[in-house]
Parts: C-alpha cells; sequence; structure tokens
C-alpha cells in the first residue's frame, strides 16, 4: 500500500499498461490520466482511456518515494452508458481523495485549474537514441469558453464544457476543478481537444452535472455520493 502525501501525485495519476515478468514490472504504454474519488480505491477517468485496456496489466502510476514509480493494478472498470467518463478501482482500500464533485451548474467565464499527464511530456527524455518513458505532472488553469448540449465529431456524448486552453493528449481523464477551500471541486473531466485547418484550438471536458447522478455496479451508489468522503487538501 502507498503511503499517500500531500503530493498531487498522490491523488492525479497516470494510466499505463505494464508488462509482467515474475516480479519484474516494465512500462509498456501510457494510456491516459486518473484521479481518486472517496476514500474506497476508486478513481475517474475518460471512458475512451478506459476502453484501451486490454489485459490484466493496465495499472494506475503512483512515485514511490524511493525513486520512480509503482503500479498499483486496475482490479475492474465500468463505463459510462452515455458520457466520456469511467469509473475504475484500484488495488487497496485505504485510498483517500481531497477531489469531491461540485454538485453545482456552472457556465461561461468559470476559472478552472487542471493537473494531468501529457503524452508528450511522457516521452520527452531520450536516452541510447530512443525515448524513455517518464510521466511527470502538469498544471493547467483557464476559464469555460461556453457549454455545449450536443453531439461533437469525433467526441463521446453531448454534454461538455468548451475550455480555454489545451492540456493535450494524455490528459484525458484529468480532473478539471475550482478550489473551494478547503475542498477541490471537480466541475468535468477533460476528454480532449481540436485543432482545425486554421489553427484554432479548444478542448473539451465533460460536464460534471451529466455524471453525478450515475450509480456504477462496481460503486453501488452514485458518483456524488461516493465523492462526499473527502480529505482536506491544504
Amino acid at each position: 500500500m502507498i503511503e499517500q502525501s500531500d503530493a498531487i501525485r498522490d491523488y492525479v495519476f497516470p494510466i499505463a499498461e505494464v508488462a509482467k515478468d515474475g516480479n519484474n514490472i516494465s512500462f509498456k504504454r501510457f494510456l491516459g490520466t486518473g484521479h481518486l474519488i472517496g476514500n474506497r480505491g476508486f478513481g475517474m477517468t475518460a471512458a475512451h482511456v478506459a476502453q484501451t485496456f486490454n489485459n490484466e496489466n493496465n495499472v494506475a502510476m503512483f512515485a514511490s518515494p524511493q525513486g520512480g514509480w509503482l503500479g498499483v493494478s486496475i482490479l475492474s472498470v465500468e463505463i459510462h452508458p452515455e458520457e466520456d467518463v469511467a469509473i475504475i478501482k484500484i488495488a487497496g482500500d485505504s485510498w483517500k481523495s481531497f477531489f469531491r464533485l461540485s454538485n453545482t451548474w456552472e457556465g461561461s467565464s468559470l476559472k478552472y485549474r487542471m493537473f494531468g499527464y501529457p503524452e508528450d511530456v511522457t516521452y520527452e527524455i531520450v536516452s541510447d537514441n530512443r525515448a524513455q518513458p517518464r510521466p511527470d505532472l502538469i498544471y493547467a488553469e483557464g476559464y469555460i469558453r461556453r457549454r455545449i448540449n450536443h453531439k461533437i465529431p469525433s467526441l463521446i456524448g453531448e454534454s461538455f464544457f468548451e475550455l480555454s486552453d489545451i492540456a493535450g493528449p494524455g490528459c484525458s481523464g484529468s480532473p478539471i476543478f475550482k478550489f473551494t477551500k478547503p475542498i477541490w471541486e471537480v466541475v468535468g473531466i477533460y476528454v480532449g481537444e481540436k485543432i482545425n485547418d486554421r489553427g484554432t484550438n479548444v478542448a473539451y471536458a465533460v460536464r460534471e452535472e451529466a455524471f453525478r447522478d450515475w450509480i456504477p455496479q462496481i460503486v453501488g451508489k452514485s458518483i456524488l455520493a461516493e465523492s462526499q468522503n473527502v480529505s482536506v487538501k491544504n
């Protein structure tokens, strides 16, 4: 069991597929970002990230105090029937989180914050002429440009926030949140971006209101209810 500290890396984590050979684990491919909710070992990510899971070697990665990364097995996953959201269960039952679903209506101009693991940062280190995978956490902030209530080509669902800033591939599943002391309130989940031929960049998040009342079988209660058990972030 990982002893969680006050570091963001203990609550927002990269998701990866690894190769296992006995007790040896090697990184195979980076899939996306997840974040913990509640205190029973549940995390949230984007459905299109969870849809890439193809075997039992999918893990949530947490930084080791001794350096490097530790992989925690993802035991089960359930995908929202309509929106680009998934819930995962990771090994262990003593996890905690300071993220809570906001349970409020949000609109244009709301300032948000975000933590995630962009894919381009993951592969920026080169050794022996090969890119070496090393997830690194980034911070971003911006504002909600507008609410969207219709389907968008290449995206899942129809309940989105259009965001002012792109975080990049790999950040899908990252929490979009507002900081209301002492709790960090999630207003959405980052799910992707679009770049057109004119160079216009637009990012999107699934709105929290679209999945707060979802009751996954693996959880046994609504996502909103599960998220209410939080720790205080200083």
